[in-house]
């Protein structure tokens, strides 16, 4: 019984320092790369339930823990903001392509600033749903904050932008014409609604 037990304990060991080998580090604190972190902090894997998410960093303010949540929370929004109109602007000129309309490099780039620019007023509006997730202290005493969106109110913001999009219209309207993508756009939106 006690060899048994010494040999269980001797591989959990083992099994344990094998582990911590610094080559197998997923994540690491950017402003203390010798220490790991969970896998949110580098934009990796968003925990279970968080559709979409943004991470946002406050350096340290010694005991001002209030204002660096805030600060994180504002960085992690943004990036949440960014990567929304990216994933809008993709959607787009997705569906625009199975419509059966290939766009050029350059249309691409207008297309995109279009959408930008017709959502970027309204992003911090459409994020009122998100929420902090986790934060976390650094090592050297900054804060990290992770913001998201679950899938129901994700679904709900990619509503409210195709919404938002429509309502803008006249002004897309032009831009989308002089590309000969109009009906294109109202399909595209149509779509995205539908998300």
């Amino acid at each position: 019984m006690t060899v048994r037990f010494f040999s269980i304990a001797t591989l959990l060991l083992l099994t344990g320092c094998a582990s911590t080998s610094s080559d197998e580090i997923a994540c690491v604190f950017p402003d203390k790369p010798d220490i790991e972190a969970p896998a949110w902090v580098c934009n990796g894997q968003m925990p279970e339930g968080v559709e979409i998410g943004g991470v946002g960093y406050s350096q340290n303010y010694g005991q001002k823990i209030s204002y660096m949540k805030q600060k994180a929370t504002d960085a992690a929004r943004a990036e949440l903001a960014n990567q929304m109109e990216s994933r809008v602007s993709t959607l787009v000129k997705s569906s625009i392509e199975e419509q059966g309309r290939t766009l050029s490099a350059s249309e691409s780039v207008e297309l995109q600033e279009v959408v930008i620019s017709a959502m970027t007023t309204e992003s911090s509006l459409l994020l009122e749903d998100s929420r902090i997730i986790r934060t976390i202290t650094s090592p050297t005493g900054g804060m990290y904050a992770l913001v998201g969106l679950s899938k129901a109110s994700y679904d709900k913001n990619i509503a409210l932008m195709a919404q938002r999009m429509e309502m803008s219209m006249p002004n897309l309207w032009k831009k989308f014409e002089s590309l000969n993508l109009s009906k294109e756009l109202e399909q595209s939106i149509n779509q995205l609604k539908q998300q």
